[in-house]
């Protein structure tokens, strides 16, 4: 929710945000769970845009991971694909902003959100909610809800290149 109501403020409704999250899911989980094992503020979820021709319809450009590992990333590409416009959602920071709302109402949280990434139970469970997303997908397409129609889906061999992207990063 803490990435949702970061997102909020650049989707005209708060359900884009969440749709965009959802979308994402293994990519920002993946990033923090490398910035709860980096115990640092450098782990970013990028979102970055260019418009079409028509100068409508935004051609969305996502990256997540390490603040210079996205920076390089997008200096490598040529000019014209470079977003115009974009955001992003420190995961380090936003988990601490958690943390303190969550002790300013007296709850207790555990040291981790999530699994770190060289546990095996972070790859399941990331897979076992794309599992739950991709259905849920396909249950508002068949019943003909528009936002599913534009909804983005993923295999799990994305996903686990996802990992194996990550996994490389962090031994470099």
């Amino acid at each position: 929710m803490a990435i949702v109501d970061q997102l909020t403020r650049f989707f005209e409704h708060r359900k884009d945000a969440a749709e965009f999250v959802r979308a994402y899911w293994p990519q920002w989980l993946v990033t923090l769970s490398r910035a709860e094992d980096a115990q640092e503020d450098d782990y970013i979820f990028f979102v970055g845009g260019r418009a079409d021709p028509d100068g409508v319809s935004p051609n969305f450009i996502v990256r997540a991971g390490h603040f210079n590992e996205v920076t390089k990333n997008l200096l490598g590409m040529r000019g014209g694909q470079r977003p115009t416009h974009f955001f992003y959602v420190d995961m380090w920071q936003t988990a601490d902003a958690v943390r303190a709302a969550a002790k300013r109402e007296g709850v207790a949280l555990g040291e981790r959100f999530f699994y770190a990434l060289d546990d095996p139970r972070c790859e399941a469970k990331i897979l076992e909610e794309l599992g739950a997303h991709n259905d849920r997908i396909t249950r508002e397409r068949k019943a003909g809800q528009p936002r599913a129609v534009k909804a983005k889906t993923l295999a799990p061999a994305e996903v686990r290149a996802i990992f194996e992207e990550a996994r490389h990063a962090v031994l470099q």
